[in-house]
């Protein structure tokens, strides 16, 4: 470890490692290292194990902004905090993923790890649970119920006899256990080198040529499912700044009576959940990416910044109600997604209808008897876009439709299918910067065309 202008920092002892790997904190620490909201963090990875080994191995020593821009982030000598916030930044940045991991996977951890404001250097703490205090199950909640909460009543009590939680309870820890099980395949299926992959469409797809030009590295960006059902519960106008909080309405979870439930809840909003829908399509674009020789990355919508899909080329799958980030392009659109505050309606809006063409399509609503009697025409709808990004050095791609099945017959449509020529015109523009396709199909069979239907195809913004 070299000494940074204006150091007087002394060596660290020879045997550092030894004595790293004796301390339970530097096995805390590992512990950090290794969870899925660090190991993409590069950075913030190199700046905790360094401030980190000076805590243990020089617990009275102070570390300085200067120190870890050029010792760890690779800043010249010259380096100005004045001029250059890059430290505060990260360290910011890092506290904020210490609290995510602490309160989800590092929730049973011996040790916590914090960095106190005003500082650069991590104190730990050790994590001491009141005696005697049993967690809840997912399924078959133990007398008990939630920490700090009531005590649950007896089921002779009159009072819950119709508790109306019970059964949506059951069926909502059925859905969980289902949603786990496909992240479980996202994994299996993204780790696996030598898993099978989708079948390949042919090169000279207009489609499959326009992703080939997209250089990369790009982020593809899968939703999270359990947000959707959060949001018709509690705040279906929960912003991005709010979804980016740890703790992102947890204080709106805290209000429910029934703590079985409120336990319930609070497990939908830390677990990151998507469907095997949204997983197949990142892999469908992936293995274009990938033939191409241009490289991919995933990420969960609550891992991914403003930053991240403000710079080079992203696809989002889902609409904001599932990828929060998809509001950030939500003007760029004709086709927007919305859902009706009072009647919770969902519909894509036209925001410049064409000649003949509608100024509202229903997605779905909540009265049912409207699908009975054919008041309204509704089914899946698909808006798949191409926009600038936020710094214009880009291109963002928006996969954003009303269910994952519908979105999973638009693309392979789009990559497999027989492209009509206003599609396949507009994909092979050598200056392609826009458009949208507007599709309309009654299931998620790609192969029977007569079934999905292209409404609309927009390549000038504003019309």
């Amino acid at each position: 470890m070299s000494n940074p202008k204006g150091s007087t920092r002394d060596p660290l002892p020879r045997n550092e490692d030894a004595l790293l790997y004796e301390d339970e904190r530097w096995a805390a620490l590992q512990r950090i290292l290794a969870s899925p909201g660090f190991q993409r963090a590069v950075q913030l990875r190199n700046i905790l194990v360094y401030i980190t080994k000076l805590a243990i191995l020089r617990p009275d020593s102070s570390v300085r902004e200067y120190e870890i821009a050029c010792e760890v982030l690779g800043r010249r000598s010259n380096f100005d905090p004045d001029d250059d916030n890059i430290v505060r930044a990260q360290i910011t940045h890092l506290r904020r993923k210490l609290d995510a991991y602490y309160s989800e996977e590092g929730l049973d951890d011996p040790w916590r790890l914090s960095i106190p404001k005003g500082s650069y250097l991590p104190v730990f703490a050790e994590n001491i649970k009141p005696p005697n205090q049993e967690q809840p199950h997912l399924l078959g909640f133990p007398s008990g119920g939630v920490p700090n909460g009531p005590a649950t009543p007896s089921v002779d009590d009159p009072s819950t006899a119709h508790r109306p939680y019970r059964s949506l309870l059951l069926v909502l820890s059925i859905t969980c256990l289902v949603l786990v099980i496909s992240v479980c395949v996202l994994v299996q299926k993204l780790l696996v080198r030598n898993a099978p992959r989708a079948a390949v469409p042919t090169s000279n797809n207009a489609f499959v040529q326009f992703l080939a030009h997209l250089s990369g590295p790009v982020k593809i960006v899968l939703p999270d499912t359990s947000l959707v059902f959060l949001r018709a519960n509690f705040d279906p106008n929960l912003t991005l700044q709010e979804y980016a909080r740890s703790d992102y309405l947890q204080s709106q979870i805290n209000g429910v009576k029934d703590p079985d439930f409120r336990y319930l809840l609070t497990l939908i909003r830390k677990i990151r959940t998507t469907s095997y829908d949204e997983v197949a399509i990142g892999m469908e674009i992936q293995s274009v990416l990938s033939i191409n020789s241009i490289s991919s990355n995933y990420s969960f919508a609550h891992e991914t910044t403003i930053r991240d899909v403000g710079e080079g080329n992203s696809v989002l799958i889902g609409s904001y109600r599932s990828n929060p980030l998809a509001a950030l392009f939500t003007d760029q659109l004709n086709y927007r997604f919305e859902e009706d505050p009072v009647t919770k309606d969902c519909y894509f809006s036209n925001q410049h209808p064409a000649s003949g063409e509608p100024d509202r399509y229903f997605a779905y609503t909540q009265d049912r008897s409207q699908w009975v009697s054919g008041q309204k025409d509704m089914g899946s709808y698909v808006d798949i876009a191409l926009v600038p990004n936020l710094t214009h050095s880009g291109y963002v791609l928006l996969l954003n439709g009303s269910d994952g099945e519908a979105i999973v017959a638009a693309l392979r449509f789009l990559m497999h299918g027989k492209l009509p020529p206003s599609v396949d015109s507009v994909l092979r523009k050598n200056d392609l910067s826009y458009f949208e396709f507007f599709f309309h199909g009654t299931h998620a069979d790609s192969q029977d065309e007569a079934k999905f239907e292209l409404l609309s195809v927009r390549s000038e913004q504003g019309k």
